[in-house]
């Protein structure tokens, strides 16, 4: 065959686009970079401001370092490929007899240098992402487009090289697990008439002493994640950085269990006859009391929330291998899943952030799902159950659950019982238990005032649910526009991000958090929707298995025509892609030791807080005290335990001037002077006088003696030029 006449050209402007591929996706990678670290500078330059220009020459030279980096890199990775591909054809040699072939054993340049271009090509998103900087405080969304793109490319290089040993491993390995089950199908028992496979038709459990590849990764991953999550909570704890809300509401609850007292909190102040019950109903709280009496400790359940967070990823793991099964059960698939779910986010910061029951739904729903998947209707039962105490607002989602088991599973009658059941929790604990305690309606519909005003007659003090649901039928423009703000695009880039928004492949499984997340999108509580607090925590169960079930699908389009194991190599790529991109993702927003977010001194143990620990057990233990959001937590297994400033009838106050010389606001006082005039108001009231104080720990006692209140005010100034002092270095 003759060579066209026009294959020059045609080679020149592959190499061209090659090119451009690559040295334009550096520049708007460069571009996305320096404005994650320089956003007001870029939101400058992007709206044009008079004195944007002594910024253009710092931002055209990190472009310029990326277009460098990015062709440097691009040449590498083509040399790279053009070893391996010639190595491969070397080793391939002509059949017996079999004229050899005139052609090169190394490919030629241009055909390496177009191939590896694609993988530089997700950086161009980032061109799109450069939009945001139209709007001030873009620096979140701009590190997490640079994690997920790079993550992106380097998966993407990495698929170049399929044929390397680590592919090819988890490609035989899903094809054996696949042949198994279709050998186990076909011959239920062996010789001795011993059976070897389920009535499933799924193959024997292998003892845990012969654990695949998978298995013990995961397993390995999760103590990990346990041990790790629980020494940086007890760390933080020990350290004064824990806070009276939430984790001294929850073991001041579990403490008065013990007292005879139930669901008794007085830390939080806007409870009724101080019961837990007139804010949330939360009963899962009392099925912990017997281990917290066990251990009565708030390390107990900074441990075993912990623990229950990073067994969560077991569920995940058996949902996708359920979900893959026609390719085998892909393993890879599997375990990338609930690696991404260990490493997220928004998981890592609610393992830190005190103590939430929320911390269950992880672990209960995914178990849920597999329940339902596998038909084992106890462990359902069991679950939903379970998941249902933690919380009032988790019926929402058990009643869609309901609906996706009858409508998408095709179990009616679990379904059908389900949803009813979830609709009638819902009913029941916002209509008749809360109101019943609280003595007036479900207080938190309040934060939606602000959404349905509009829409609304006069100016309402509470939103129904009904008017809710009206203002969003209605006026699906209006609740478009309150949902697509900067800091909801942030939190849903950031909550999606780690699983490459796979989930909307998975709209059925999706749609159950549906619920859920307008709770959190249209309220007007901005602290909601970001990662870096929990409220978002329950919704990761629900968004793993959309995820699971999206790749699924995606695989199942991919090999329907091909019978080439297509459908496999789809959830081999997506694997990489997604434990690349967590991790980047992690160590971008993640609160781990390597992560760039990681605040040393939140886990520092110096010895003033040694002192202080010394200090809060020299404390009257029945004396009810007013105490400091920070030193609360070592005082909460009291009756009488009430949040700096408020007093009652405490007779102590307790604090810690420490927060003064910190760089932190301390919570509850809008700034360090308004605390220091508060605690000088009580002071110099003449009915508080000095107890004790160590090492910048204070303890005022009501009634007592006035001559040594000066001191206070001394180490507060002392304290307060330390702060200074700081901030000018």
């Amino acid at each position: 065959m003759k060579p066209r006449a026009d294959a020059k050209p045609a080679t020149a402007r592959r190499a061209a686009l090659s090119a451009v591929l690559v040295a334009g996706g550096g520049a708007w990678h460069g571009a996305m970079h320096w404005g994650g670290r320089h956003a007001n500078h870029l939101h400058a330059l992007m709206t044009g401001a008079p004195d944007s220009g002594r910024y253009a020459a710092d931002w055209a030279q990190t472009i310029g370092l990326h277009v460098v980096g990015a062709c440097a890199l691009w040449m590498a990775i083509a040399a790279m490929l053009r070893t391996r591909r010639a190595a491969s054809l070397d080793a391939s040699e002509p059949p017996a007899g079999a004229a050899p072939t005139p052609q090169s054993t190394r490919p030629d340049w241009i055909a390496a240098l177009s191939r590896t271009a694609w993988a530089f090509a997700p950086l161009w998103i980032n061109a799109v992402g450069l939009w945001v900087f139209r709007s001030d405080n873009a620096k979140e969304i701009a590190r997490s487009f640079v994690a997920i793109t790079t993550g992106l490319s380097l998966a993407m290089a990495w698929r170049l090289f399929n044929y390397r040993p680590l592919t090819r491993f988890m490609r035989d390995d899903a094809e054996a697990l696949q042949a198994s089950h279709a050998d186990a199908r076909a011959n239920p028992s062996d010789l001795s008439g011993k059976p070897i496979a389920h009535a499933s038709g799924m193959p024997a459990k292998r003892p845990w002493w012969r654990l695949c590849w998978s298995t013990r990764v995961l397993i390995v991953a999760m103590a990990a994640h346990a041990i790790l999550f629980t020494t940086l909570s007890w760390m933080k704890y020990l350290s004064f950085n824990a806070s009276v809300w939430d984790l001294s509401i929850y073991t001041q609850q579990l403490w008065a269990f013990t007292q005879g007292k139930w669901f008794y909190c007085s830390v939080f102040d806007a409870l009724r006859d101080n019961h837990m019950m007139s804010e949330h109903f939360m009963p899962i709280v009392l099925l912990l009391a017997p281990l917290y009496a066990l251990f009565p400790d708030p390390r107990f359940l900074l441990l075993f929330q912990a623990v229950t967070v990073a067994l969560a990823a077991w569920p995940i793991y058996q949902v996708t291998l359920w979900f893959t099964d026609r390719q085998g059960g892909n393993r890879a698939l599997a375990l990338a899943l609930a690696l991404s779910y260990l490493l997220h986010p928004l998981v890592q910061h609610s393992s830190l952030c005190d103590y939430h029951p929320e911390s269950f739904l992880p672990l209960l729903m995914t178990t849920a799902f597999y329940a339902l998947l596998k038909e084992r209707w106890p462990l359902y039962g069991v679950t939903i159950l379970l998941g249902l105490m933690v919380k009032e607002d988790v019926s929402l989602a058990v009643t869609l659950l309901g609906v996706y088991a009858a409508l998408v599973r095709r179990c009616w009658l679990v379904g059908a019982v389900t949803a009813a059941v979830g609709l009638g929790w819902f009913v029941i604990a916002l209509n008749v238990v809360i109101p019943h305690f609280s003595g007036g309606d479900y207080r938190h519909t309040d934060s939606y005032v602000g959404f349905v005003r509009p829409f609304a007659d006069g100016r309402p003090e509470s939103a129904t649910l009904g008017l809710l649901l009206w203002v969003v039928v209605r006026h699906p423009l209006y609740t478009l526009d309150k949902i697509t703000t900067l800091l909801h695009l942030e939190g849903a880039l950031q909550f999606i991000g780690p699983t490459l928004a796979m989930c909307a492949l998975g709209p059925a499984e999706a749609l159950v958090m549906a619920p859920n997340l307008a709770s959190l999108w249209l309220s007007g509580d901005a602290i909601k929707i970001p990662i870096k607090f929990y409220y978002a925590f329950a919704l990761t169960p629900y968004l793993y298995v959309a995820t699971a079930s999206g790749v699924t699908r995606l695989a199942r389009w991919r090999g329907r025509s091909q019978a080439d194991g297509r459908d496999r190599d789809v959830c081999v790529f997506f694997a990489a892609a997604i434990v690349i991109v967590s991790a980047g993702l992690c160590l971008q927003h993640g609160v781990t030791p390597l992560s760039s977010g990681f605040q040393k001194r939140k886990y520092r143990q110096d010895d003033k807080w040694a002192v202080g620990r010394a200090f809060m057990k020299t404390i009257p233990p029945d004396a009810p005290l007013s105490a400091q959001q920070d030193v609360g937590t070592f005082l909460s297994h009291r009756l009488g335990l009430y949040k700096f400033p408020e007093i009652k009838d405490a007779t102590h106050i307790v604090l810690n001037l420490h927060t003064l010389e910190d760089v932190r606001v301390i919570w509850t006082f809008r700034s360090k002077k308004e605390y220091y005039d508060t605690v000088k108001q009580f002071l110099d009231s003449g009915e508080w006088g000095l107890k004790d104080m160590a090492g910048g720990f204070v303890l005022l006692e009501r009634g007592a003696s006035l001559h040594r209140n000066s001191e206070v005010l001394t180490a507060m100034d002392r304290y307060l030029a330390k702060s200074s002092d700081t901030r000018g270095r």
